[in-house]
């Protein structure tokens, strides 16, 4: 019960940040050049509601000790922190495939095997307990 709440949580809080970030993303659409946009939508979540407006509506601001800012501070950061989660999952691999770039011996198939075969079996055990 607690994983699928969790579960759930983590869903809200990307799905929130895909919404927020949409919405500072249309609006961009709507104020800028396509060319413009182009740059402007790279930018990050934070400065879009904080940085940006302000290229477009003269007076705008968002304090940053104001709730609204707060929460979409706290918002940035917990989306950020799930992302980086799911990062860490590929890490290892990653980093192996950059070693691999540059080391081209037998050290690096040896590796690979032994990982394929890690692998190998875990599915074989994640299919068995189907």
């Amino acid at each position: 019960m607690h994983y699928t709440l969790e579960q759930r949580r983590a869903t809200a809080l990307v799905l929130a940040g895909c919404c927020v970030e949409a919405v500072a993303n249309l609006y961009l659409a709507h104020k800028t050049t396509p060319e413009q946009f182009a740059i402007l939508e790279w930018a990050k979540m934070l400065d879009k509601w904080t940085v940006l407006p302000s290229l477009f509506v003269s007076g705008y601001s968002l304090p940053k000790d104001g709730e609204l800012y707060q929460d979409l501070k706290r918002l940035n950061a917990r989306r950020n922190a799930l992302v980086f989660i799911g990062r860490c999952r590929s890490l290892p691999e990653r980093l192996f495939n950059h070693l691999a770039s540059f080391d081209k011996t037998d050290a690096i198939t040896q590796v690979r095997v032994v990982v394929g075969m890690t692998t190998l079996m875990r599915e074989m055990r994640r299919l068995i307990k189907l």
